[in-house]
């Protein structure tokens, strides 16, 4: 059994060279470790740049622990479908109101933050 089971993979490596699958991954493996130095240098870039003391950061991250407290809450121990339909169709309606509330912060924006010197 283990004879078939070394030619199967002998098989199986020789096809793989033969067709490039070897380089094919190197430069794939290769693109997304350069993809994931971009991404993590302009991610802590953000991270930098954002002045997290401001009570807006604050204020939403309230409102998210709170929302997530809630539709946890919710739909916890035993109930019924109306009660989980309910709670989603909140969540729902919430992320709707994200639109005018978006125009909103653009509009009052400069009450909102202040500049990171």
């Amino acid at each position: 059994m283990e004879k078939i089971r070394q030619a199967f993979a002998e098989a199986h490596n020789e096809v793989m060279h033969a067709i490039g699958v070897e380089e094919i991954v190197r430069q794939f493996q290769a693109n997304m470790e350069d993809g994931f130095a971009v991404w993590k240098d302009t991610f802590f870039a953000f991270i930098d740049a954002v002045d997290w003391s401001e009570p807006f950061f604050k204020w939403l991250a309230v409102f998210h622990l709170l929302v997530l407290l809630c539709s946890v809450y919710a739909t916890s121990g035993n109930v019924s479908d109306t009660r989980i339909f309910a709670t989603l169709f909140v969540v729902i309606f919430l992320a709707a109101c994200m639109l005018p509330l978006n125009y909103l912060g653009i509009q009052y924006n400069h009450l909102l933050f202040r500049e990171k010197m």
